[in-house]
């Protein structure tokens, strides 16, 4: 996918997750460790995540109970909560004895 808003360069989707009330949105994790939100219907990227810029690309995205929470899980085992909306790290931890 093209560098849309949110700055340059590619971005190359590992994982979706669609959080509820966010008609024709989706969050896209990265293999980069980029975290956006896109409009489907348009194919845009319409912001990119901050707060939760990482190393590890992204392998699993989960939607919460809570509005506008989504985890996030990393290959380099880290694992996080992230607000979208506020675009703030809500919590994060690292696996012990992960790759």
């Amino acid at each position: 996918l093209g560098a849309g808003a949110g700055g340059a360069g590619s971005f190359i989707p590992s994982t979706m997750v669609h959080p509820d009330t966010y008609i024709n949105k989706v969050v896209l994790g990265s293999t980069c460790g980029a975290l956006a939100l896109f409009n489907f219907r348009s194919g845009k990227r319409l912001h990119t995540f901050k707060s939760c810029a990482g190393a590890g690309g992204v392998t699993a995205l989960a939607p919460s109970p809570a509005l506008d929470v989504v985890a996030v899980g990393r290959a380099d085992g880290t694992i996080s909560l992230v607000h979208l909306r506020q675009d703030k790290l809500i919590f994060k931890l690292k696996a012990q004895g992960g790759p």
